[in-house]
């Protein structure tokens, strides 16, 4: 396929979708900050370097470059257009995401379709395999599919009748008002109006969405329903922040500790959280695929694990010195791997007791 030459928004020249790709990423960043003047300097640059890079998507091989630059970069406008505290951010994307449904909704519609077809031809991979807890419990397709309309079903019911008034008014929202970021629902047992929104006149609250935002580029469900009590939330998160912060474990294996973790607990809420997290670390999709047995260090701590989180009683010095001594664990990376593991029990209890929804 011939590449398109363009230049970037540092002023190089660049043939390489993986370069802009690469820098993007980090421009995203740049929204990630309190000052509203930088906020605005970088939401002109990202806004332009997004159509820019589409265009150039578009004109190197048509409608699939165009789907790949949606699958790729879709995520990241989505929660900065929904999931944001900031106002002027929210409010740029959401405008962002209608330019792109006028402009390419016909290719990337194409694509799904091309898409949808080869799926049902196609085998699903990484699902459960009987009682074997060293391989990743992940429900199948068409189960997700469910859960997705059941959550429908759900939203619809706390909504009441509430429904029917909103699709009589939807015609009239696109029509002169100014486009908002949608509300979603964060929970299947707690109504939408329950939960604080996101631009909040709560100092607390909005602290906490704030500090959160800055820190992952989105406020994620987990967050949202937590933050009736903010102040306990936010301790809560700044242990999470254990997965992002310096520590002798690279992330993809702290990653990986976590989605293991939460497929013990089948809390597909952070089994999705933690696979895209993983991926995003760089990790190794045969560990997914194929099961942690592709990696004996891990695969050590895999039955360690099980352990820890069914019957902690279990486990003894020597269950340590082995994994110290033979596995070729260190204690201060053992000491990381039992911190985001139990954290990691504790996250997906709430997301089971709470009904979280997946974002």
């Amino acid at each position: 396929a011939a590449t398109t030459t363009h230049t970037g928004v540092m002023g190089d020249t660049c043939t390489d979708p993986c370069a802009w790709e690469a820098e993007i990423r980090d421009l995203y960043k740049r929204l990630r900050t309190r000052d509203p003047r930088k906020r605005a300097e970088a939401i002109t640059t990202v806004i332009t370097t997004l159509k820019d890079y589409a265009a150039a998507a578009l004109a190197r091989s048509g409608n699939e470059s165009i789907m790949e630059f949606v699958t790729t970069h879709g995520p990241y406008m989505t929660s900065h257009a929904h999931r944001c505290p900031f106002e002027d951010v929210s409010v740029a994307f959401v405008e962002l995401l209608e330019w792109f449904k006028t402009n390419y909704m016909l290719e990337i519609e194409a694509m799904l379709e091309m898409l949808e077809e080869d799926e049902d031809d196609a085998s699903d991979v990484a699902v459960d395999k009987g009682d074997d807890l060293l391989v990743l419990n992940y429900p199948k397709r068409e189960s997700r599919r469910k859960q997705s309309c059941e959550d429908c079903e759900t939203e619809s019911g706390s909504e009441g009748n509430t429904a029917s008034s909103h699709s009589s008014n939807e015609k009239d929202d696109r029509q002169g008002a100014k486009l908002q970021a949608k509300t979603f629902p964060c929970s299947r047992f707690i109504p939408v109006t329950d939960i604080e929104p996101l631009l909040t006149s709560n100092p607390a609250t909005n602290e906490l969405y704030e500090h959160v935002f800055c820190s992952e580029g989105e406020v994620p469900n987990w967050i949202r329903v937590l933050s009736r009590k903010p102040e306990v939330t936010l301790r809560i998160y700044n242990t999470w922040e254990t997965m992002t912060s310096t520590g002798p474990l690279p992330p993809p294996s702290r990653w990986y500790i976590a989605l293991m973790t939460a497929s013990l607990c089948r809390s597909e809420y952070w089994i999705t959280k933690c696979e895209h997290a993983f991926y995003r670390a760089g990790g190794r999709e045969e560990l997914v695929t194929r099961g942690v047995h592709e990696d004996p260090k891990l695969a050590a701590f895999a039955q360690f694990n099980i352990n820890l989180a069914t019957s902690p009683w279990f486990l003894t010095p020597e269950t340590v010195r082995h994994l110290v001594e033979i596995a070729g664990w260190t204690l201060p990376e053992l000491v990381q791997a039992v911190a985001i593991a139990s954290q990691m029990l504790s996250l997906c209890s709430i997301a089971k007791g709470l009904g979280l929804v997946t974002e």
